[in-house]
């Protein structure tokens, strides 16, 4: 739930960016059919243009990479979370993730060791970055437009 909170606000950050009238039904049905990949891809070359259009300390853009390296980590793992067969539990907790072909030419399972603790961190680390986010788009589009 959190990452789909996380990913509503990329939605609105794009949408920010790109149109004046965040409410409008067709930008929002355009959005829809990004996958979360190619939004935080987009919202990243939005960004890329404030950079290329106002002046910015390098900082700004160091930041931004280490932030779009995060958001990318959390968007993995989420895949990870949500593409697991959790009705397949082995060990306790090893849950099957993906089928892959082996070498030998048959498809087995992979498994990945999953604790609640690990749902914890993750979970708390997407709430972060999400503040991060919201931190980050703050101070570059003030910058930007002050810069105006």
């Amino acid at each position: 739930m959190e990452f789909n909170y996380l990913e509503r606000e990329i939605d609105d950050l794009i949408l920010e960016i790109i149109n004046d009238h965040a409410e409008d039904e067709k930008v929002w049905i355009f959005l829809e059919s990004f996958s979360a990949d190619r939004k935080i891809d987009a919202l990243s070359k939005l960004y890329d243009t404030y950079f290329a259009m106002a002046k910015f300390p390098k900082h700004f853009k160091e930041k931004k990479r280490k932030l779009f390296q995060s958001l990318n980590e959390v968007r993995i793992n989420r895949n990870i979370y949500i593409h697991a067969n959790w009705l397949n539990e082995f060990n306790g907790d090893l849950v099957e993730w993906k089928t892959k072909r082996l070498k030998s030419g048959e498809y087995g399972h992979v498994h990945k060791k999953i604790s609640i603790a690990d749902l914890d961190d993750d979970l708390n680390r997407i709430v972060n970055i999400h503040e991060e986010l919201f931190e980050f788009h703050e101070e570059i589009t003030q910058r930007f437009y002050n810069s105006y």
